[in-house]
């Protein structure tokens, strides 16, 4: 097998189980064991939400200290520190004996996706060739719903053993197993830091021009900014209310609202590379008008809201949408820019994205008091959609940038 290929599928297969444990086996699964750790620590659900603002804040943090030292120190050290950090915090979480202490360690476990995830970008951009990038960020970008989908089926059974403390240092010992070995296969590898390294792909010799011009790169960066904050109000509001609108506007039950759920993650993970796929065959601009047009379907689907047959719908086409559109804003920067510049761009696009999902949230929450009705909440959702796939359209292709 040529080196090339052992190396982008070693890449892909071990960046995927860090984001699988950062984001699925991290900060998704505190949802699944908090009831038993409320019930050992006693903390309230409004602590609850506390804490759930302090992951946020530790992922926007991360999102701004990320892309200013990750190119100083090495993406690929940033990466395996970020994931020895999520090592130690699941254990901590282990021993923890107050919602405080619980508290601050989830704070710094909020701060590890974006860590290990900011970084890759310049990892994938120095040894992944150019034509393979887009469906390795789909597979990526896949990963947390990997995690979040089994720690959803298979954690509430190891729970009955191992109780909420024994998952937790469980997960921390597997984190620390997975980087260990991970550190020995990059080296035996040779895939190492190598800032200074000559790039192999011929669009950074085509873009070498745009290069020079910091104000077109602040353009194409504040483009993808504005694109990636609409992006992350429309997806992770539609995740806040979904639920909701199933079991009180539906009347449906518990387990019906679950299996929606499954099949949107489900739907996404599978969609995801397939996206990521197209954009290396087309590019990154089509598929982002997809992932826009689809989320306007989802929304319209839930606005009408007739019967469950709708809810399925939309949750195929928010699958094709939500996890997809996950991969696109890295795969633009990677095929765009140099590393450091698509490392720190990106970056700060995470920033973005914390404002984008708090926006969305808060702007819902007042649609819905001045409506008293959960299917006009999507409807909103869907006329954001309209104007980020309008956003969309005026973002120029990849292989534009050099004109």
């Amino acid at each position: 097998m040529p080196r090339v290929r052992v190396v982008g599928t070693t890449i892909t297969v071990l960046f995927s189980g860090f984001l699988a444990f950062a984001y699925g086996f991290g900060i998704y699964l505190f949802p699944i064991l908090s009831p038993d750790m409320r019930d050992a620590l006693a903390f309230t659900y409004a602590e609850m939400g506390y804490v759930a603002a302090g992951i946020q804040a530790g992922f926007i943090l991360s999102s701004v200290i990320s892309g200013i030292l990750a190119p100083r120190v090495g993406e690929l050290r940033f990466i395996f520190a970020s994931m020895l950090l999520c090592s130690i915090c699941l254990c901590a979480l282990s021993q923890v004996t107050t919602s405080l202490g619980a508290a601050s360690v989830l704070t710094l476990i909020g701060f590890v996706p974006a860590a290990t995830w900011i970084p890759m970008v310049a990892v994938i951009r120095r040894h992944i060739p150019y034509n393979r990038r887009g469906v390795v960020f789909g597979f990526l970008s896949g990963s947390g719903g990997y995690g979040a989908i089994i720690n959803g089926q298979i954690v509430p059974i190891l729970q009955e053993d191992l109780g909420w403390r024994g998952i937790w240092m469980t997960t921390g010992i597997a984190v620390f197993v997975l980087t260990v070995v991970s550190v020995a296969l990059f080296r035996v590898l040779n895939i190492v830091d190598n800032p200074l390294a000559k790039e192999s792909n011929e669009a950074v010799v085509e873009n070498t021009e745009a290069q020079g011009s910091g104000r077109l790169v602040l353009k194409i960066a504040v483009h993808l900014w504005a694109i990636m904050m609409m992006g992350a109000a429309i997806t992770i509001t539609f995740q806040t209310f979904f639920t909701a609108l199933i079991r009180d506007h539906l009347e449906a039950g518990r387990v019906v609202a679950g299996r929606m759920t499954l099949l949107h993650g489900c739907v996404g993970i599978f969609a995801a590379p397939l996206i990521g796929l197209v954009t290396d065959r087309l590019n990154v601009r089509v598929c982002f008008v997809a992932v826009a047009t689809f989320c306007i379907i989802a929304g319209t689907l839930l606005l009408l809201a007739l019967s469950l047959y709708y809810v399925a719908l939309s949750a195929i086409f928010f699958g094709f949408a939500c996890y997809p559109f996950l991969a696109l804003p890295p795969a633009f920067a990677s095929k765009t820019l140099e590393p450091a510049t698509a490392v720190l761009i990106f970056a700060v696009g995470n920033v973005f994205v914390g404002f984008g999902a708090l926006f969305g949230n808060m702007s819902s929450s007042i649609v819905l008091e001045l409506t008293g009705n959960l299917p006009s909440v999507f409807a909103w959702l869907a006329m954001l959609a309209t104007v980020m796939l309008v956003l969309i359209l005026l973002l120029p292709r990849e292989g534009d940038q050099r004109k």
